[in-house]
């Protein structure tokens, strides 16, 4: 693995992103000034015990987990994890009919025998026939005397993961993300259910990973449950664990107030319009039957930030479209008066007290609309739009100016279009965001950013006198905290022909639980849809820039990212003695993911609801009860994102996460490196698509896990594909040997393409030697059909330290430094 790869320069290791999220929570009054980062590693580590293949009695079926990949075509090599699985097991798989019907508990004699390519104690490989069609298949896998089998397997069936809106209205569209939405050529359908009543929806867009309907106008108000089908698989291949509120729309407010004929505003930006703005503003806040604040074309000068507060009714803010109507500072107001001149400094939250913004939204569910605005930071500002805890916003044809700062302010980052905290029900829609940072959203659900331009840049040159930071953490858009997110169909470039923009979208880097915040959900990034935007040129001229879609690793949680021994469990706790976790604060593990490592149940991950010290209660019942020869680790994950159908050109490396991540797909994407700044690394391939799983640190190993992930179909030119299992050593002195960790477990690359690289896909990691024990990083990933098309016949390298790979493609083809790996 190159030094690059290994991200040693990364502007956020585990040290200098402690510090600088760490001061955004004190200031925000979530950790007590100068109070050390919690978490323990106990002084030794009980070694697991780890389940043996074909220790369970012969006459056992095997367990299969609830929670993992769930699609396979028929003759590709397929995974599924579970427990007690025999080394003489067998597996049946039953195409599942169309029609009303329920699975049967046991293989039907019309099943057929799928081949068993590789077993371990935790997983088993499989193959359906090569001539059975692609279809929804219920597989069965058999005890070690193939007398019982386990429950059925659902393959390929639908899976509807969450809604971009939870509500809608009569005539509306709504979208749907998930896995296997499609399958072939069959029609997918969403149906709205209330009791005995089915509304049929009209797909408007649609692929596996999205299905876009539009809302019939006769539906009736009320809650429904939405029923979603690929078209394979009956009545059983439908999914239906998604509701929707169907409401009646807004009204429109019934109050127009004109900025220039109510109040005297001065649309040639002479006169200071300030005061003639806010006493509209304040005017539509206190209409009880709404009201529309109208800006005629022209550009109004103000000399401090304008305020909604709450209202007492809907709320539109309108101009005459963002390029006719301009709100711009004054060329006599200072930049930012509170904001530290001669230091470097990173900029969280906003409040209604602060001098950085130019429109401030104040906490509020009564929603606001603000349309046809540019709004021009003149320099003199460092955010164009502040949204506090404010609900139920739309932002259309809006545009945002930030293009600099004065030459002695040092920021870490450059400016901001728009900071969001703490909020639901954000719509930006055909917007235009000038700046060096789009849009920064910390805590929140239920975002839609679709349609929009994103101009981004690093204000100051490498090497200036006040650019501290090289690798400037400029993103189009960043976000630290989300559940229910979609980025779609946005517009990346670069700004200018001089500067350059480090990323068009980052996630991750801090956990922000709703008992902090009050915004649920919002601890971690998940369910996420990032998809159908265009990237263009991502990459300043130095090591370690240049992501076009990337989720950071996130700050930890007290005890988190450690392996831990279990010393209890019951179907719905896990418990143990190494750590001592956080009650109720911003350090507590609710909103984490627990994954079990190693011993009884290993691949199960489940998230935590509730703690005490010791115990972690999780959602949903164990499929498999852990036990002390359980281990475990409690980590904040990118879980069910979808990366589908970007486009990305110029850009010198990785979409996807460098971790941890869970249930997150990469599919559909084409990217070509050619033509980027700087190449990663220089003068070789540079890596495309790539998820990592990290062990961070020797002093106390942070483990980052990268589990049940995919990277299928993408178009890659001069880049490859890789799951990347490394060892960064940032800091600290080693207190032992660093644990066997499985950091990668369950992934999937499959038909892939891959040009102009000397080899396709890579599975592995670094270091190649170390002074210290070193244990299997890597296990059970799977490089299924993909193809290269150059002189170099290495389609896929699987590194040391990867245990049961299995490697299926043209003969020849494999470079295998691992272990136990299958060619199948």
């Amino acid at each position: 693995m190159t030094s690059s790869e290994n991200r040693p320069t990364d502007s956020k290791t585990p040290t200098d992103s402690g510090v600088s999220r760490r001061s955004f929570l004190t200031t925000a009054g979530l950790v007590a000034a100068g109070a050390a980062a919690a978490s323990v590693w106990p002084a030794a580590m009980a070694a697991a015990a780890p389940v043996q293949l074909d220790s369970v009695p012969v006459d056992q079926p095997p367990v299969l987990y609830s929670r993992q990949v769930r699609s396979g075509r028929s003759g590709e090599a397929f995974l599924i994890a579970g427990s007690g699985f025999s080394s003489t097991a067998s597996a049946r798989a039953w195409l599942v009919p169309n029609g009303p019907g329920t699975i049967p508990a046991t293989p039907p004699v019309a099943a057929v025998a799928a081949t068993v390519s590789s077993v371990t104690d935790d997983s088993i490989v499989l193959v359906i026939p090569a001539a059975s069609p692609t279809d929804v298949y219920a597989i069965y896998v058999s005890s070690a005397d193939g007398t019982a089998f386990s429950a059925p397997f659902l393959l390929n069936a639908a899976q509807a993961w969450f809604l971009d809106a939870q509500q809608a209205s009569p005539g509306d569209q709504l979208t749907v993300y998930g896995d296997n939405l499609t399958l072939g050529t069959a029609a997918a359908t969403v149906e709205l259910v209330s009791g005995s009543a089915v509304v049929a929806t009209s797909v408007v867009d649609s692929d596996p990973y999205h299905l876009t309907v539009d809302v019939p106008a006769s539906t009736t108000i009320g809650t429904y449950l939405v029923r979603v089908s690929n078209g394979h698989g009956g009545t059983a291949g439908q999914d239906q664990t998604l509701s929707l509120a169907v409401v009646a729309p807004a009204g429109a407010p019934t109050t127009t107030i004109d900025v220039v004929a109510d109040h005297g505003a001065d649309p040639t930006g002479v006169a200071d319009s300030t005061a003639a703005l806010q006493a509209a503003l304040d005017a539509a806040a206190a209409s009880s039957t709404g009201a529309q604040v109208t800006i005629p074309a022209g550009t109004y000068s103000i000399a401090g930030k304008l305020s909604l507060g709450a209202c007492l009714a809907t709320v539109v803010i309108r101009g005459a479209g963002r390029t006719v109507t301009t709100v711009r500072m004054s060329d006599s107001t200072v930049f930012s008066p509170s904001m530290p001149r001669s230091q470097a400094t990173d900029t969280y939250g906003v409040s209604a007290a602060d001098d950085k913004g130019m429109l401030y939204l104040a906490p509020s569910s009564v929603p606001v609309t603000v349309a046809g605005i540019t709004f021009d930071t003149n320099q003199r500002r460092l955010i164009g739009l502040e949204l506090d805890g404010r609900h139920n916003v739309t932002l259309s044809d809006v545009g945002v100016e930030n293009v600099d700062y004065p030459q002695d302010v040092w920021l870490y980052v450059g400016g901001y279009g728009l900071l969001g905290q703490n909020l639901r029900n954000l719509t930006v829609s055909n917007c235009d965001f000038h700046c060096a940072n789009g849009a920064f959203l910390i805590a929140v659900t239920d975002v839609r950013i679709q349609d929009s331009v994103f101009r981004l840049f690093f204000p100051r040159a490498a090497g200036a006198s006040n650019s501290p930071q090289r690798q400037a953490d400029d993103s189009g858009i960043k976000v630290w905290g989300a559940k229910r997110l979609v980025v779609r169909r946005n517009h990346f470039e670069r700004g200018s022909t001089t500067y350059y923009y480090a990323r068009a979208v980052q996630t991750g880097a801090l956990k922000v639980p709703a008992s902090v915040f009050g915004t649920p959900d919002a601890g971690g990034v998940e369910d996420i849809f990032c998809g159908q935007n265009t990237v263009v040129g991502a990459g300043e001229p130095a090591t370690n820039c240049g992501e076009s879609m990337v989720g950071d690793q996130f700050n930890a949680v007290q005890g988190g990212r450690r392996s831990l021994t279990t010393s209890a469990a019951t179907a719905t706790t896990i418990a143990t003695t190494d750590v001592t976790f956080a009650l109720a604060s911003n350090l507590d593990p609710r909103g984490a993911t627990v994954v079990i490592t190693a011993g009884t149940g290993s691949g199960q991950l489940r998230k935590v609801v509730s703690n005490t010290t010791s115990t972690l209660t999780v959602d949903t019942a164990w499929d498999v009860v852990p036990d002390t020869s359980s281990v475990f680790v409690v980590t904040v994950l990118h879980q069910r994102q979808l990366y589908v159908g970007n486009t990305i050109t110029a850009s010198p490396k990785y979409l996807g996460n460098y971790g941890p991540s869970a249930l997150c797909i990469a599919a559909g994407n084409d990217f070509d490196i050619t033509g980027a700044v700087v190449a990663n690394p220089p003068s070789t391939d540079g890596a495309g698509i790539a998820f990592f799983g990290m062990n961070t640190g020797y002093a106390q190993p942070a483990l980052d896990l990268c589990l049940f992930t995919q990277i299928n179909d993408n178009q890659v030119a001069g880049g490859h594909i890789s799951y990347i299992s490394i060892l960064w050593a940032d800091s600290g002195t080693p207190t032992g040997p660093i644990p066997a960790a499985k950091l990668l477990y369950g992934n999937v690359a499959a038909r892939n393409t891959i040009s102009n690289s000397s080899f396709g896909v890579r599975v592995g990691g670094s270091p190649a030697s170390s002074p210290y024990t070193l244990g299997t990083f890597g296990s059970r990933t799977l490089v299924v059909n993909n193809t290269i098309t150059s002189t170099t016949t290495v389609n896929a390298q699987i590194l040391a330290r990867q245990d049961h790979s299995v490697y299926q493609g043209p003969a020849g083809g494999l470079v295998d430094s691992g272990t136990n790996t299958v060619t199948v």
